[in-house]
C-alpha cells in the first residue's frame, strides 16, 4: 500500500481514502476521498457516467478492506463517507458544502448537474432535485473585482445565475 511519487514513498490513494474515511471527521474525510477518487477515475463533469462506473469497483474495494478490519476505529462513519464519495466534486468547497447539506438532513446532492436553460447549458455544482435548488462554491480569487478579471468572472457568473434563477432554478 505504499507507491512512490517523484521519489517519495507514500501511501497510495485507495489506502489514503480509507484511512481518512476511518480516522478523521467526516467532513474533513469526504474532501481528501472525494478529491482521491477524481484522481483515481480521472473523472470530468463531461463524462460523468464513464467516471462513476470507474468509480464503483474502487469505493467496492475500499469497503471490502473495510469488512476485514473488524473491530477497527470509525468503521461506521468510514462507510457513511465513502457511501456519500463522488469523483465529480471538484474543489474541497463543493465536497465540504455536500457534506453540510446531508449533515443538516437535506436529500442527497447531485454534483455537477447539467442544465440546459434556452439552448445555454450550466453545470450546476451541487442539485438538490427535490428543493428544485443548485448551489454554487466558487472562492474569492475568482470574484476579485480589484482586476479586470476578476470584474468579468463576477459578471458572467451575475448573468449566469439571473438565466438559471429566470427558469425557476
Amino acid at each position: 500500500e505504499i507507491t512512490t511519487v517523484h521519489g517519495i514513498r507514500v501511501v497510495t490513494l485507495q489506502r489514503l481514502m480509507l484511512d481518512m474515511a476511518r480516522l478523521r471527521p467526516a467532513g474533513e474525510s469526504l474532501v481528501v476521498t472525494d478529491a482521491a477518487l477524481r484522481t483515481l477515475t480521472g473523472a470530468t463533469r463531461f463524462r460523468q457516467e464513464e467516471a462513476q462506473l470507474r468509480a464503483a469497483p474502487i469505493i467496492a474495494n475500499v469497503l471490502e478492506r473495510l469488512g476485514q478490519m473488524k473491530g477497527a476505529t470509525g468503521l461506521p462513519r468510514a462507510r457513511e463517507v465513502l457511501r456519500c464519495t463522488n469523483p465529480l466534486s471538484e474543489s474541497f468547497g463543493e465536497s465540504r458544502m455536500k457534506w453540510i447539506a446531508l449533515a443538516l438532513g437535506f436529500p442527497e446532492p447531485v454534483a455537477q448537474k447539467l442544465v440546459t436553460v434556452d439552448g445555454q447549458d450550466y453545470y450546476l455544482d451541487l442539485w438538490i432535485k427535490e428543493l428544485k435548488a443548485g448551489f454554487e462554491f466558487d472562492g474569492l480569487l475568482k470574484y476579485d473585482t480589484t482586476t479586470s478579471q476578476g470584474r468579468d468572472a463576477f459578471i458572467r457568473e451575475k448573468r449566469r445565475d439571473d438565466h438559471l434563477m429566470s427558469a425557476g432554478l
